[in-house]
This record gives structure tokens, sequence and C-alpha cells, in this order.
């Protein structure tokens, strides 16, 4: 018999978390193979709205960092691109929640972005702790990467929904698609959309 997923008419909303270099964008790669259809799948934001700002590489971020009027907006902007995909999905999986988002706010001193975090319904946050074996890819900054971490894991203390820390290395991915499928199948018949058969 096939095992169906399912999602309840209130959509599990699911983020994945970590600070720089910590496997999020391939967790969330593993998930859309695994699960296809059953989510929408919300890239990173601050890829997306970088150019915008004028960053398209790891050396174009010095000149944003400094700036503190412009990095305001920078974070808004993330805020506001995955605010408005979020409430665009149905059932999502996001790389980098709006907890994430208020640690790198928190790590660069611009105003809090907690409040906006609290107001986000996330049913699930999947964190992705740092390791010491990081790669650098060109874009992204490595610069306060343990102090992200430590605001982050501070922030989630007030997260009202599921917390699940992750193992690294091949194990993630296997942890996740486990605790999401357990998660689907907890939903009570009635409310249940079967999505995928």
């Amino acid at each position: 018999m096939a095992m169906g997923f399912y999602v309840t008419t209130r959509h599990l909303r699911i983020g994945i978390d970590g600070a720089q270099g910590t496997g999020k964008t391939t967790l969330l790669g593993i998930m859309a193979a695994h699960f296809g259809k059953t989510f929408s799948y919300i890239p990173e934001a601050s890829r997306v709205v970088a150019s915008r700002f004028g960053v398209g590489s790891s050396s174009d971020w010095p000149a944003l960092l400094a700036d503190r009027h412009r990095l305001e907006e920078f974070f808004r902007a993330e805020e506001e691109w995955n605010i408005a995909l979020e409430d665009a999905s149905g059932a999502f999986l996001v790389d980098s929640s709006l907890w994430l988002i208020a640690a790198f706010r928190q790590l660069f001193e611009c105003e809090s972005g907690l409040n906006r975090a609290l107001g986000r319904s996330y049913d699930i946050l999947l964190y992705c702790a740092p390791t010491a074996d990081v790669e650098a890819d060109g874009f992204r900054f490595l610069t306060g990467r343990d102090e992200v971490d430590r605001n982050y894991r501070d922030l989630v203390s007030r997260f009202p929904g599921q917390f699940e820390k992750l193992p690294s290395g091949q194990a993630r991915g296997r942890t996740a698609i486990s605790l999401i499928e357990r998660r689907l199948e907890s939903v009570p018949r009635a409310e249940r959309t079967n999505l995928r058969g």
C-alpha cells in the first residue's frame, strides 16, 4: 500500500534555519526531491533580494553591512518577501524563517525582528547547527556565524511550535523527512486532503 502525505486545512508551515553555511539550502532541495508537490519550497530571501542592494557576491557584503540604514532596508525586504510567499503558499518549507532573520538583525544591532517572527505561525522549525566544515560559496559572508547561531538559539527559546535540532551529515535529511512524515500522518483523518498517493 502506498503511503499518502497529507496536510490539514491549516497547512503545515516549516522553517529550515541555521547560521550561514549550515546546509539549509541543501536540505530544502532534499525535502523538495522527497515530498514533491506536497509543499511549496521558498528559497532563501537574502539570495533573492540581495541584488537590489548591490550584493552579487561575498565581496559585496561589507559595503551593505557597514550602512545601518541600508541594512535595515535589506532586512525589511527579506521579511516582506518571506511573508508574501508564505502567505501565498499552502503548506510550505522556507529556507530561513523570520526567526533567523531576527538573529541576523540582532548581530548587526538593527531594529528587532522578534515581533515579526512571533507573529508568524510556523508549525515546525528545523535547526541546522553549525559545523566546522563550511565552504565559501562565493555569495554568503561568514562573519559572525557563531554569534548568529547564539542569537538564533536564544530567540527561538520563545518559539511556541515544534523545534527540532537536526543531526549533521547524511542523517540530517533522513531525520527531517521522518519528522515531517510523522507530523503529516498525525493529522486526524477528517482533516486530511490526500496530495500524493
